[in-house]
């Protein structure tokens, strides 16, 4: 795995992680990342987890392209592929597919999720999506477009009963 330990200008650009890699941040000083062009498969847990608790003051500058991300394993709850949040993100032109996590997760503000491919996940999770949107009125002018999202199988039982979905906004979504 790979920390990122309150960085300036990281680039994660044609990587292969295979059998258990993913990128992680801590939840503040995320700032200016490109994470471009890797094959991540077979981790544990999420494959690319970049938060940060600042989403007004200043851009983030997060773009997480043309990443290949499959199968990853965790069926912990609020385990996504992608877990990204900030201000002035870019998720964009990304594959991900066949995995018993969520496919992404954003706590965005004036960002973009743009033509992403994302099937055959949630395969072991309720209360889920293919991209999640959510939990913070202070998130907004979030554009999602031009993506893909299909057979997002879920997990229903009685315990979770919010299901699952493709575009998922839950409580709080706003824009």
């Amino acid at each position: 795995a790979i920390h990122f330990p309150r960085n300036d200008a990281i680039s994660g650009t044609r990587s292969q992680f295979i059998v258990s890699g993913s990128y992680n941040a801590p939840s503040t000083g995320v700032y200016n990342i490109k994470i471009d062009k890797n094959v991540i498969m077979n981790t544990g847990a999420g494959a690319i987890n970049l938060y940060t608790r600042n989403l007004t003051t200043f851009k983030n500058n997060i773009d997480i392209t043309n990443n290949y991300i499959t199968r990853i394993n965790s069926i912990a709850p609020g385990t996504y592929t992608i877990r990204a949040g900030g201000y002035d993100v870019n998720i964009s032109n990304n594959l991900i597919h066949s995995t018993n996590a969520g496919g992404m997760s954003s706590k965005l503000s004036e960002s973009t999720i743009l033509n992403n491919e994302v099937y055959d996940v949630c395969r072991q999770l309720a209360d889920c999506g293919g991209i999640y949107q959510g939990m913070q009125y202070a998130y907004m002018n979030t554009e999602i477009a031009y993506n893909l999202v299909y057979n997002i199988r879920g997990r229903f039982d009685m315990k979770y009963v919010e299901g699952y979905s493709g575009i998922y906004q839950d409580d709080c979504a706003s824009g």
